[in-house]
């Protein structure tokens, strides 16, 4: 959790906390004066709770940009090579890669016929970064180009 969205989330705590506050100080108070004081402390305490909610997504919006800035700013070639990176990494099969100009080839141990679960996951990371990656899976002999599977 990055910490604007912590800062949201207790902002939006804080604000729907308020109503019970509200309650219980009007409960509590000896007259009228005592309630509408218990009223403008809330008021008040609400309206720093939206401010700094709306602060916290603010922030979180230009983070999201400049990250998408910066992604935009990458040659097809380096994005395919973190996403080579990461399925080494993160899928079990995953041996190795290579980026060959546009396309990501993923050394695989395994079978060819297992390649489905693969090339979705491989697709998936590599089509949420790039336009149209091309991947081609290698087995041990074979290549499968996981295009055939869409």
């Amino acid at each position: 959790m990055t910490p604007s969205c912590l800062r949201t989330r207790r902002a939006l705590a804080a604000a729907a906390a308020l109503p019970l506050l509200l309650l219980t100080a009007s409960a509590c108070g000896d007259d009228a004066s005592d309630a509408a004081d218990a009223l403008d402390s809330a008021s008040e305490a609400l309206d720093s709770a939206s401010e700094a909610a709306e602060g916290a997504l603010e922030t979180g919006e230009e983070e999201i940009d400049a990250a998408l800035e910066d992604l935009d700013a990458m040659s097809d070639e380096s994005v395919l090579d973190a996403v080579g990176e990461s399925v080494t990494s993160v899928v079990q099969n995953a041996t190795g890669y290579e980026v060959d100009g546009e396309v990501l080839y993923v050394d695989v141990e395994g079978e060819p016929a297992e390649a489905l679960g693969t090339c979705q996951i491989v697709l998936g990371a590599a089509s949420a970064l790039a336009d149209n990656p091309q991947v081609v899976l290698r087995y041990d002999g074979e290549e499968v180009d996981c295009s055939e599977f869409l």
